[in-house]
């Protein structure tokens, strides 16, 4: 063991000069750059400082999807925004047949809700994610809290800053008036591509806790209630537009403007945002150089338009 100890350095170091040697080679025949990253795997490595006179207790995180156990990853998820957000609320809403001593591993850290799997999963699993999501947020909400940041048992956010931005960030942007919303909605820049309609990407969602519940109770999508290749997030938020008084005109207009007024989107590098899933070693998978109407709306893009929407000031 001490003779691995001694050597696991210098394997290091090589496998990285290794890969350093690939990447150029990779430059030189695509004529593209490519860059890399390195977070740790694990709690026990992750170096918190706490912000003085932060309090969590009003923000709940609600993890919903199946257990991801491969180097124990939505385990470690929990023990991170632990140590960065301790007293916050964490719920991990999941399924009745996870494995049992898993999941009283998970429930040491955290809060579990089990569930049954619907009959009918809907277009890419919408049904299972409405479900889980909707008891998830409705647990939070009993425990009454202020805020809700909605994400997935595969996917992490690093950065320890994260709550109390979300919370300044639909602050200081007021949602419009004459809506049944409290608070503007934070998603991701990433999978709102620019040539899709209502696309309000559901893997993360922030937002003041009755807003997230009303965004997230819906009914579930039978076979054939749910229009032919709309996407479930463009699903999701057409039916929140209609609860809070908004017509949807499923025009291209139309989605832009919902945008500016009942969304906010950050991009994943703010909140240091990590997915064990799809091309997971590609830390910017979702940008776009060559093709417009696949690119995403970044943050700074979504702030030009807000700062230039005369509604708001008419």
């Amino acid at each position: 063991m001490n003779a691995f100890h001694k050597i696991t350095p210098v394997v290091i170091a090589f496998l990285a000069r290794l890969v350093e040697m690939q990447i150029a080679l990779y430059e030189k025949i695509t004529g593209k750059f490519l860059t890399f990253h390195r977070r740790p795997m694990y709690a026990k490595d992750v170096i918190t400082t706490p912000i003085a006179g932060s309090d969590y207790s009003n923000c709940a995180i609600v993890l919903q999807g199946p257990l991801l156990k491969s180097h124990h990853f939505t385990l470690e998820t929990v023990r991170i925004y632990k140590k960065h957000f301790p007293q916050a609320l964490i719920v991990i809403s999941t399924w009745n047949n996870e494995d049992s001593s898993y999941i009283d591993k998970i429930k040491q850290e955290a809060v579990v809700l089990l569930h049954d799997k619907p009959k009918y999963n809907g277009p890419y699993n919408i049904n299972f994610q409405i479900i889980s999501t909707c008891a998830g947020i409705q647990f939070a909400r009993d425990k009454k809290v202020q805020y809700i940041l909605k994400t997935r048992t595969d996917q992490r956010m690093y950065n320890p800053f994260l709550l109390e931005s979300l919370i300044d960030l639909i602050t200081h942007f007021p949602v419009h008036d004459g809506f049944h919303q409290k608070k503007r909605l934070v998603g991701l820049s990433c999978g709102n591509m620019r040539g899709d309609y209502y696309r309000l990407a559901d893997m993360f969602l922030f937002g003041d806790t009755d807003d997230m519940l009303l965004y997230w109770a819906v009914d579930l999508v039978a076979d054939q209630n749910l229009e032919k290749n709309i996407a479930p997030e463009a699903y999701l938020f057409r039916e929140y537009l209609k609860k809070i008084g908004g017509n949807p005109s499923l025009t291209l207009q139309d989605s832009e403007c919902a945008y500016r007024k009942h969304c906010l989107f950050i991009d994943p590098v703010l909140v240091d945002w990590y997915w064990y899933k799809y091309k997971r070693h590609r830390e910017f998978r979702y940008t776009k150089y060559s093709n417009k109407t696949q690119r995403s709306i970044s943050f700074l893009e979504w702030l030009h338009v807000f700062v230039h929407d005369k509604s708001r000031r008419e």
